[in-house]
């Protein structure tokens, strides 16, 4: 993760009642051609094909070939981490995204193969979520072997308590053809990710 401190994740949700996935019904609503994937900190449920890498804050899952992608990060730090956690939402995203986009050509980034010419397309308003907790959405595209990758990031920073502060991040991408049902499924893909542990 783009971070060089982090507090324990699972204090940061714990404090704020948060679970992993965002849907409490998400048991009931696994397709039939998922399967459960288990990784040493994390379990998610994907096609049987799809694979992952891992860290203690960090999933990162991919199709067979690659084509779709998907990366789920979280964790938490002092909120007067300078230059990083401010507790100023705005200037957060605005880094955040930064950063993605100047390491766009890297491997597992905005895409599992990295893109060029990336630029984000919209990036939405902040919307609240609940008391202290922020969202943002973007889009982006760019250009992998001459075609066209779209995707979507959606980015969560709150408050904990006690000075703490709190990060979630998801980037969803997929090439452009097929884009619709790609991203379903991907979505699908990320309301079963189960973890930390």
């Amino acid at each position: 993760m783009r971070k060089t401190a982090l507090l324990a994740v699972v204090t940061v949700f714990g404090a704020l009642g948060l679970l992993i996935p965002a849907t409490s019904s998400a048991n009931a609503a696994i397709p039939h051609n998922f399967t459960r994937h288990e990784q040493v900190h994390w379990t998610w449920y994907g096609p049987g094909s799809w694979t992952a890498a891992e860290g203690a804050n960090d999933l990162w899952i991919g199709s067979a070939t690659g084509k779709q992608y998907l990366h789920y990060g979280a964790g938490g730090a002092p909120c007067a981490y300078p230059g990083l956690w401010d507790a100023n939402p705005t200037s957060y995203f605005n880094f955040v995204r930064a950063g993605y986009l100047g390491a766009a050509h890297q491997n597992f980034d905005l895409y599992s193969f990295g893109l060029n010419k990336a630029r984000y397309t919209k990036v939405r308003p902040i919307q609240t979520v609940g008391p202290n907790w922020f969202r943002q959405t973007s889009l982006f595209q760019g250009k992998r072997n001459g075609k066209l990758i779209k995707g979507e990031m959606v980015l969560d920073f709150f408050y904990a308590g006690s000075g703490a502060c709190g990060q979630r991040q998801q980037v969803r991408s997929t090439p452009s053809n097929g884009f619709a049902n790609s991203i379903n499924t991907l979505r699908t893909a990320q309301t079963l990710i189960f973890g930390p542990r």
